[in-house]
């Protein structure tokens, strides 16, 4: 139901008492010492992801180590439950869903190990299958560098290529895992002055049309007041011509 690869049943002693597929593999060394810190500590544990080369094979997993523990509270676990991951069918599919509308737009996997950063999926740009390429965990610059010293959140820097990114790094809780999603800063950068002219047009446009509206404004302003000058005027001359006569008939009118 949730797409785990294998299933097995270990005993205290991580023997293998029942598993899903005849085919399953036991635990290797890396996954007998997990399965003895999870059984000391009585806790479920996540297994970091590494390489499996018995068989002839490279399989490439991860695997919950689950204690079983016996009737009654306290008692000591008298087994685990180990659940084997394939990261290609649950875990990649996840960090390769699409970061924006950039073409260069990456997310990483990488751990610490040794002073090296290891990139625990395949490089996009590169075509390098997970574990293949290795980088110092002092490179000032590389963003997966940056967080494995510390540094978290927003980034600008370089990435495996030594291309110029821009992008987000951050360690996974419960883990040795970092995740760093970054994109070229070219394209971003390039698609920000876009939209940067994008708006200096609409601003432009804006600015016009309030300079048109303000003209238009003034000039019924002007109208207006050219209105009320010119009917004043008249009324002025209504009265003073009114006047005029009654001066010049009064004699008249007496």
């Amino acid at each position: 139901a949730y797409r785990y690869k294998d299933l097995l049943v270990l005993d205290a002693d991580g023997v293998v008492r029942s598993r899903t597929s005849p085919d399953a593999l036991s635990p290797g060394v890396y996954g007998r010492e997990r399965l003895g810190e999870a059984m000391a500590s009585g806790e479920t544990l996540l297994t970091d992801l590494h390489y499996d080369t018995r068989g002839g094979g490279k399989i490439f997993y991860c695997a919950l180590v689950a204690p079983i523990r016996g009737p009654g509270a306290g008692t000591t676990p008298i087994g685990a439950v180990l659940l084997r991951i394939d990261p290609a069918a649950t875990l990649f599919p996840i960090l390769d869903a699409p970061l924006g509308p950039w073409d260069s737009a990456e997310t990483l996997l990488a751990r610490e190990e040794n002073g090296n950063l290891v990139y625990l999926k395949e490089l996009r740009h590169l075509g390098a299958p997970p574990v293949t390429v290795r980088r110092s965990v002092n490179e000032p610059t590389l963003l997966a560098a940056l967080a494995a010293r510390g540094h978290e959140g927003v980034l600008a820097g370089t990435d495996y290529r030594g291309v110029a990114v821009v992008g987000a790094a951050r360690r996974v809780p419960g883990t040795p895992w970092i995740v760093v999603g970054k994109v070229d800063s070219k394209e971003l950068y390039l698609l920000l002055l876009r939209e940067a002219r994008i708006a200096s047009l609409v601003l432009t446009l804006f600015v016009l049309g309030a300079a048109v509206a303000a003209a238009l404004w003034r000039r019924a302003i002007a109208a207006r007041a050219s209105a009320t000058y010119y009917r004043l005027r008249v009324e002025r001359e209504a009265l003073r011509q009114h006047y005029a006569n009654q001066v010049e008939y009064a004699n008249d009118s007496i």
